[in-house]
């Protein structure tokens, strides 16, 4: 006496079904705890010195944000703005792979897909003259594969100054 034929398709959808929950348990998982570990790198590292120092953290569209000095916020950057940046980029063990300091300030029209997502998202309402100390995870990087001087799966670093918004 055999089984029925639809008990082996029955096995393989229950066995797809659990190996799926799996998975997605396995990724939240090392998500929080790429999350966690996150935070405490943020809040980690040199302060840039200047008045009116925060200690402010968010998380804005997946990019962790600490305000380290407070700007004029009258004039917040928003989508569309030219900005003109000061930044420091490390990678989360502290190693610097860029930088703008003793350099012009580096220029970029926001929301136009001149940077990678993590500044993209990570820069719109900064305020002028504010500080922020950016963690962008690789998938708003360089994502998988990396680029010249930054390997595949990187999480990232900015410490940024708004040097100047000009309104479009």
């Amino acid at each position: 006496m055999g089984l029925p034929v639809n008990f082996n398709k029955q096995k393989v959808v229950i066995l797809s079904i659990f190996l799926g929950i799996l998975l997605l348990a396995l990724f939240e998982s090392t998500m929080m705890t790429a999350e966690s570990e996150s935070k405490s790198i943020i809040d980690s590292g040199s302060e840039l010195s200047g008045s009116k120092e925060s200690t402010k953290s968010f998380e804005l569209h997946g990019v962790h944000v600490k305000i380290l000095k407070e700007g004029d916020c009258s004039k917040k950057a928003k989508n569309g703005d030219m900005l003109k940046m000061h930044y420091t980029g490390t990678f989360e063990d502290g190693s610097q792979f860029d930088s703008s300091v003793g350099r012009s300030p580096f220029a970029l029209k926001l929301g136009n897909g001149e940077v990678i997502a993590g500044w993209e998202k990570g820069l719109v309402g900064i305020c002028l003259g504010e500080k922020r100390r950016l963690w962008i995870p690789y998938s708003m990087g360089y994502g998988e594969s990396g680029t010249r001087g930054i390997p595949a799966r990187a999480n990232l670093i900015f410490e940024t100054e708004c040097v100047d918004i000009i309104e479009e």
